[in-house]
């Protein structure tokens, strides 16, 4: 089983058996920031978008 830590106070960081995870950049650590908000519950993908991206026009809707 791999052990995960999530670190969200302070810079974001995330641990993988123990060694550093690269978590690319920006985008990619808002939306793990995001998620670790939601502690565990299903964060849709609209939720997403809303939250990170408020008032900006989306394609498709």
């Amino acid at each position: 089983m791999t052990d995960v830590v999530l670190r969200v106070l302070g810079p974001l960081r995330a641990d993988v058996d123990g060694h550093p995870a690269d978590l690319g950049g920006r985008t990619r650590r808002a939306v793990l920031a995001r998620l670790a908000v939601a502690g565990g519950d299903v964060v849709s993908t609209d939720a997403i978008v809303d939250d990170l991206w408020p008032g900006e026009a989306r394609h498709g809707r």
